[in-house]
């Protein structure tokens, strides 16, 4: 679907709810943290309370940070224009 720049929106809507409720879990690290960034921005879909959770559980996790996730991480927020 991001290919074809087709969101399934209700799948990233039940995945972005997933995401706020198990952010703060061990398990979810700063690469899962990234990636789910760069979905977002790979369909172009602004979910704002999801992306402020992303930024703020990333500056938490970032002494556990890869250079691959920083970069994922600045590219996602860059193509989306946020600050």
């Amino acid at each position: 679907y991001a290919t074809l720049q087709l969101p399934d929106e209700p799948l990233l809507s039940a995945i972005a709810s997933a995401s706020l409720r198990t952010m703060g879990a061990p398990g979810f690290t700063a690469q899962a943290l990234a990636n789910i960034a760069w979905a977002y921005a790979n369909v172009r879909l602004h979910d704002g309370p999801l992306l402020n959770a992303i930024a703020e559980a990333s500056i938490a996790r970032i002494s556990q940070c890869k250079a691959q996730d920083l970069a994922n991480l600045s590219w996602s927020f860059a193509a989306l224009s946020l600050r």
